[in-house]
């Protein structure tokens, strides 16, 4: 039997190679010069909608550049990047429980890194980004979003054959747990 000898190898293959091209779609879309933007096109509308003047009103200009146009902070500026107090991580955008500090991966690379999101508060998508110059040249990442508000939080990585939410902790706001 060959490689695509049975209806499982198939399936995997049909359901990869479909998800590679919707993949690839949306990169010849940024590539022909998209901006980013924390939207989805079409019939989907985010709960939270605010216009630029009150995102600006809401959030510190750090915050505004991460959570509306994607950027990236710099490694260990923010103070949840090595220490995970315990709580639930909100959207700093809209206040929606995003990560629980149960899922925090402590790494060494600068940023906040969980297992895995709470069920139904992530949205990923497609974005480029160069991680501040870190990179010798920007690379396509799969982008974490808040589904509440579209906030742009981080990305998913694969670090040492495990997938974690690298997440910008200016994206997040820690509320502690009860005592």
């Amino acid at each position: 039997m060959g490689l695509l000898g049975t209806k499982h190898s198939r399936r995997a293959m049909l359901t990869g190679t479909a998800a590679s091209a919707m993949a690839w779609a949306i990169v010849a879309k940024a590539r022909a010069g998209e901006t980013y933007a924390p939207s989805v096109s079409g019939p989907f509308n985010f709960e939270v909608q605010k216009t630029e003047a009150e995102w600006r009103d809401q959030l510190n200009d750090l915050e505004y550049q991460v959570l509306r146009e994607g950027a990236t902070e710099f490694p260990t500026t923010s103070p949840y990047w090595n220490t995970n107090d315990p709580g639930m991580y909100h959207c700093k955008g809209c206040d929606l429980p995003l990560y629980t500090s149960e899922w925090y991966s402590p790494q060494q690379i600068g940023f906040v890194f969980f297992n895995h999101s709470d069920p139904n508060a992530v949205l990923t998508g497609i974005h480029q980004t160069d991680y501040n110059g870190a990179l010798p040249e920007p690379k396509m990442m799969m982008e974490a979003h808040c589904r509440r508000c579209g906030g742009h939080l981080g990305h998913i990585l694969i670090i040492e054959g495990e997938v974690l939410h690298c997440i910008n902790g200016t994206a997040l706001d820690l509320k502690p747990a009860d005592a």
